[in-house]
């Protein structure tokens, strides 16, 4: 299993060159300069533009690993650890401003519910603030209020889910067809539940996200089938899957 996808690899190397031009330059036009308080002064700024540059790409760097242990490794506690890190190291507090997301879904993975719908209820602006983040927080309250065994919530969620699911371009943060399955299996379809979450294309998913889906198969299955779910659960745990 990859640590960063090809786009995050690429990005971190354009990022590298450009910091790293911005330096060699910096110190050409100063070691080309006269030398005076002006000349030092801009050397100064210049460095200090650097080091915030590098900082903030650090964080980012630190809260990607986060959520690779969250979401590759499956650790949520050590995924928690270094969140918590990140937030201490941020001294603009960005990332504990905007701590919903990760929170929410730390939370999930705890089998927290009752926490999870706290969080969203605490970061709601947050959520609404694009579509979506919206349909991410729409199927998290759905998990949350099925573990909590809230029919009644689970179907007013996922009404309001459907305008987004109906939308022409809508986000693909998430997988409409487990969305529909998370529905059918509040009310009690399971039958429809399973072949929704059949239908989920699992090339595309994290391992978190994968263990997921086959745990709905395996505890909607019985016999060999439910036994080959266990195993591949199994095996992405062990991480013998690449």
């Amino acid at each position: 299993m990859k640590k960063y996808s090809i786009k995050q690899q690429i990005t971190t190397i354009i990022n590298a060159a450009i910091f790293l031009g911005f330096l060699g330059l910096t110190f050409s036009m100063f070691m080309n300069s006269e030398k005076t308080i002006l000349d030092w002064a801009m050397l100064i700024l210049c460095l200090a533009i650097f080091a915030c540059a590098v900082y903030y790409e650090y964080l980012k760097y630190l809260y990607q690993d986060a959520l690779y242990t969250l979401n590759f490794l499956l650790d949520p506690e050590a995924a928690e650890m270094k969140y918590q890190r990140v937030c201490r190291m941020d001294i603009t507090k960005n990332y504990e401003k905007n701590s919903g997301i990760f929170e929410v879904m730390l939370a999930m993975e705890k089998k927290e519910p009752d926490k999870v719908l706290k969080l969203i209820a605490k970061n709601e602006k947050k959520f609404r603030s694009s579509v979506e983040l919206l349909i991410v927080m729409y199927y998290y309250q759905i998990r949350a209020y099925l573990m909590l065994g809230n029919v009644k919530k689970v179907n007013q969620v996922y009404s309001e889910a459907q305008a987004v699911e109906k939308m022409k371009k809508r986000p693909n943060l998430i997988h409409y067809d487990e969305l529909d399955g998370l529905h059918e299996l509040a009310l009690g379809n399971k039958k429809k539940a399973y072949e929704c979450f059949k239908s989920v294309k699992v090339s595309k998913m994290n391992p978190k996200e994968i263990i997921f889906i086959y745990s709905q198969l395996a505890n909607l299955s019985s016999g060999e089938e439910k036994a080959e779910y266990q195993q591949r659960i199994q095996a992405l745990r062990e991480g013998r899957v690449s």
